[in-house]
């Protein structure tokens, strides 16, 4: 980026500095400028290299983000054959952002850091008026459901009408970041995606648009039209807009080589659009629901059908639904139905097409007696019926041998076979039957090598050591006795969970989530002598209900957010905060004493 263009343009405040030192200056191209409109800001430096970028702080909503970084050399001029300095080097950074609302921006004082020193810039101030109509740029927003669940996706529509030709836009749209989850709505054509696709950059991301005409107020615009789908998280009224539209309108068309192009910058305001988003209704609400918010079904196969116990049949899970890319895994692995399976998911991501997505899991079955894969199943809410349902498959049958049938032999040496002509016969005795010839002679004399190779020699050299180790280990092993070793499992519960949590770092929520949730199911397994893996949620309740805890249901409200965040998503913060609870819920457990086996 060519910033040396930009800077005599700039409004440049400089503080005053002695003669030696660097000079450090802020320049705005614009003090006064329209809401939605971009502000370019400059921070130039002249006589030193910077430690660092600077950094500015958010200002109501306006963010100064770096775009660009350049360096000048001093110029040089040459005076009786002498090169002279004709000043100093200078770095230029250039910052943009776009005030979301009218109204006055004060941007304080920065450090600009230079070999450990601090030099100040000065305070910018920027005032944002509202935007008027344009005649020649009409912007709208509309959606497809004003009165949404909370979960529920809804499309969201940006369409940009244009009286003459334009270059470029640039959108604002209040009212969307951190009440709305933003996706892309799905492809109807996936594979055209990136080859002739035209986009619009909609709310951070390009996004495929749609060209038309259409009347507005009496007039014609060319139009084109982007959609989003944003996700509500928080009930209430929610509004969205005005948003704002900067363009430039093209007043000239240039005829090249006689004649530049005139444009005029152009910034337009939108409608206003509100939006009832209502909660969902706790009355009969599953445990383990998980967020899932529209109208989803599920169908199921498997591969092989006829195994042995204990053989990998891959099962394929086809969800399809509204918004495939916000669907999680069904957790078959916690289906009571699954319980004569071993389960695994694949490890590779999951195939998604425009109407769904697929998962692929791995089922080894446990027992001969089961006769058929459980149908799967997903719990949602039906935005449609206004109550909860569960999408499910149906059952495949499946036949399960309790063995392997395996045919085994032993076979003659092949120096035998050859001129014996023997072949393997069933005896009465066993598989095994004499040879006779003087090619089954063995040489018998002495060879101190091969008597240490010969097994019997080897077992009389090496038993009474092997005897005594496994005395002793007998010995130890009674000492650590199963319930013995449940005891020191037990006294080391918290021990072991605290150092689990503290392992739970890093900045993907979900994989937080996890982290605490096995945490938590570790410690009652520790505590009552189980496998870790087979802890549930209902367990662990059944578990302080036996108990008589009085902390069962925040331990269940526990477990169960970890569960929604881990198949419907959760916020950074409210990850960490499932963290420092569930070690304060834990430490609490361990001092009364509530988990017992």
């Amino acid at each position: 980026m060519i910033l040396a263009a930009i800077a005599p343009l700039l409004f440049v405040s400089r503080p005053a500095l002695a003669a030696d030192d660097p000079t450090v200056a802020v320049a705005v191209a614009s003090r006064n400028v329209f809401a939605g409109q971009t502000v370019t800001v400059q921070v130039q430096i002249e006589g030193a290299q910077p430690d660092a970028p600077p950094e500015f702080p958010a200002v109501r909503g306006l963010a100064l983000k770096l775009t660009g970084q350049q360096q000048i050399a001093a110029p040089m001029v040459i005076v009786n054959n002498r090169r002279m300095d004709s000043g100093r080097d200078r770095t230029i950074f250039q910052y943009e952002g776009v005030p979301p609302t009218p109204g006055e921006y004060q941007i304080p004082a920065v450090d600009v850091v230079i070999g450990g020193r601090a030099f100040k810039t000065e305070p910018i101030t920027i005032r944002a008026q509202a935007p008027s109509d344009d005649p020649d740029v009409r912007l709208i927003l509309d959606v497809d459901n004003p009165a949404p669940f909370v979960g529920e996706p809804v499309r969201l529509s940006v369409t940009l009408g244009l009286g003459r030709n334009a270059r470029g836009a640039r959108f604002n749209i209040p009212g969307v970041e951190g009440v709305f989850e933003v996706t892309a709505p799905p492809s109807t054509d996936p594979g055209r995606r990136g080859r002739d696709e035209l986009t619009l950059e909609i709310l951070g991301a390009p996004v495929p648009m749609r060209a038309s005409q259409r009347e507005i107020g009496g007039r014609t615009f060319d139009t084109v039209t982007a959609e989003r789908i944003i996700v509500p998280r928080e009930a209430g009224r929610q509004t969205i807009g005005p948003a704002t539209v900067e363009t430039r309108i093209i007043v000239r068309e240039g005829r090249w080589p006689f004649e530049e192009e005139v444009t005029r910058s152009a910034v337009a305001p939108s409608n206003t659009i509100s939006l009832e988003v209502r909660p969902l209704p706790t009355e009969g609400r599953p445990p383990a629901f998980n967020g899932l918010v529209g109208r989803y079904s599920l169908s199921a196969a498997a591969e092989p059908t006829e195994v042995s116990v204990g053989d990998p049949i891959t099962v394929i899970a086809r969800v399809t639904g509204p918004l495939p890319e916000i669907i999680p895994a069904p957790p078959i692995d916690r289906q009571p139905d699954f319980a004569g399976f071993r389960v695994s998911l694949d490890s590779a991501p999951p195939a998604m097409d425009a109407r769904g997505k697929t998962f692929k899991y791995t089922l080894r079955a446990e027992r001969a007696d089961l006769t058929e894969i459980p149908p799967i199943e997903l719990g949602y809410f039906n935005a449609s019926s206004g109550s909860y349902d569960v999408a499910r498959s149906e059952p495949v049958p499946i036949k399960v041998r309790s063995t392997r049938v395996v045919t085994l032999g032993e076979s003659a040496p092949a120096a035998l076979a050859t001129p014996m002509g023997a072949a393997i016969e069933d005896r009465a005795g066993g598989l095994r039957h004499n040879y006779t010839g003087p090619q089954v002679l063995a040489d018998q004399r002495f060879d101190l090598a091969r008597m240490l190779r010969n097994p019997v020699v080897i077992a009389v050299l090496a038993g009474p050591p092997a005897v005594f180790v496994l005395t002793a280990f007998g010995l130890l092993w009674r000492r650590a006795s199963p319930a013995e070793r449940n005891r020191i499992r037990a006294r080391r519960a918290l021990s072991a969970a605290r150092s689990a949590l503290s392992g739970v770092a890093g900045e993907d929520p979900v994989l937080i989530a996890a982290g605490v949730s096995d945490a938590v199911r570790g410690y009652f397994a520790d505590r009552t002598g189980r496998a870790t893996q087979s802890m549930t949620t209902v367990e662990c309740a059944e578990i302080l209900s036996q108990c008589g805890s009085s902390l069962i249901d925040r331990v269940k409200a526990l477990l169960e957010s970890c569960d929604a965040a881990r198949y419907g998503g959760i916020a950074l913060g409210d990850a960490r905060r499932l963290r420092h609870e569930a070690l304060e819920l834990l430490m609490e457990l361990d001092q009364r004493h509530e988990v017992r086996a």
